[in-house]
């Protein structure tokens, strides 16, 4: 387990950091990583804590000793928190985390199928000839310019 750290860009204009606790695991022989639980945007432990707190709420998960004194009062309470949340949740640290049902490719029958080759090539040609320089020169945002292409090629 670990915990991860995600920057987000907020409404203001500033950058707003996430964070959770996640768990890498082999499910058919490819590593993947999960989140198990979200810790929030207050989530005040301090950086170099969160290794040593992981490795005693996978310790607790997997009903191991747990040594905590070492820790400061607000990874204590940290620790307390996310057993007490994963407790709720019943979460098995052995369970594999995707319920999803595998889609059997030999029955799926494709219905409307588009090509996008023809809308691309356009797109490009559009970008050789200087369209999205002349746009811009013309006061457009990334986006406007990016809509008014889109909107060409569509035509």
């Amino acid at each position: 387990m670990f915990i991860r750290e995600r920057s987000h860009k907020l409404k203001n204009g500033t950058k707003g950091y996430g964070y959770s606790l996640c768990q890498a695991m082999r499910i058919n022989g490819n590593a993947t990583s999960f989140t198990v639980l979200n810790l929030g945007a207050d989530f005040a432990v301090p950086k170099e804590d969160w290794d040593p707190l992981s490795d005693q709420i996978e310790n607790h998960l997997r009903k191991d000793s747990v040594d905590l004194s070492g820790f400061s009062e607000v990874t204590r309470e940290a620790f307390h928190k996310i057993s007490k949340e994963l407790a709720i949740k019943d979460y098995q640290i052995d369970q594999l985390p995707d319920k999803r049902e595998a889609v059997v490719l030999a029955g799926t029958v494709l219905q409307n199928l588009r090509s996008i080759g023809g809308e691309r090539l356009a797109i490009q040609v559009l970008e050789e000839l200087g369209f999205p320089e002349l746009l811009l020169r013309q006061g457009l945002s990334e986006r406007q310019i990016q809509v008014a292409m889109v909107l060409v090629v569509g035509r």
